[in-house]
């Protein structure tokens, strides 16, 4: 059996001044990778046979952008920008053929919340969800297994290229990509602002 894995982390802080305009950043970024195998087998006549084989991989990212400050329309504001993914691919053989399941799922969201500068406060939140599973078999009489790039197999990338893992196992038509749009603003202003308005 053979296991393999990873854990990387990335922070950024950084700040900026453009006249009455201040803002401060905060990135962050954090990416996990396992990937498993386990497979016996026999070889004869030119071509292997799998008594069992079993396939892993799993494969996740987080990255995190924050913005907090102020400008001539809000007195102070924050903003957060996020992008959440999962890849996993499941693979099991007995035999000469493998079967293989691959989900993935990408979350990108953002949110802003600030308070206006003449008075009132404006919230707005958007969240896009991308998905998608695809299956199949391969051939591996070979000996030799085959796994998709997690990173080329994000959901908006297999729609724009209608590829799936840069060709390991890809097909020519991309898997069928589930989208959930999710969108809520709210803006508040002043009581005297509304009756302001409500005379006209």
């Amino acid at each position: 059996m053979n296991v393999s894995s990873y854990l990387a982390a990335e922070h950024a802080l950084s700040s900026a001044t453009n006249g009455s305009d201040t803002s401060n950043y905060t990135y962050a970024y954090q990416a996990a990778d396992t990937n498993s195998l386990c497979e016996a087998g026999t070889y004869a006549n030119g071509s292997y046979s799998f008594a069992s084989f079993a396939l892993n991989h799993q494969y996740s990212t987080t990255e995190d952008y924050q913005e907090t400050g102020s400008s001539a329309g809000f007195t102070s504001y924050a903003r957060e920008d996020k992008d959440i993914y999962s890849y996993v691919m499941q693979q099991t053989s007995s035999g000469s053929a493998a079967n293989y399941t691959l989900s993935a799922t990408e979350t990108v969201s953002t949110t802003f919340n600030g308070t206006l500068s003449g008075g009132g406060t404006l919230a707005d939140a958007l969240s896009v969800i991308r998905a998608y599973i695809k299956s199949g078999t391969y051939d591996v009489s070979s000996g030799v297994t085959m796994d998709a790039n997690p990173e080329a197999s994000r959901p908006a990338r297999v729609a724009v290229a209608a590829l799936l893992g840069g060709g390991d196992l890809s097909a020519p038509v991309g898997p069928s990509l589930t989208e959930w749009i999710i969108r809520a603003s709210v803006r508040s202003i002043p009581c005297s602002q509304c009756r302001a308005s409500n005379r006209g």
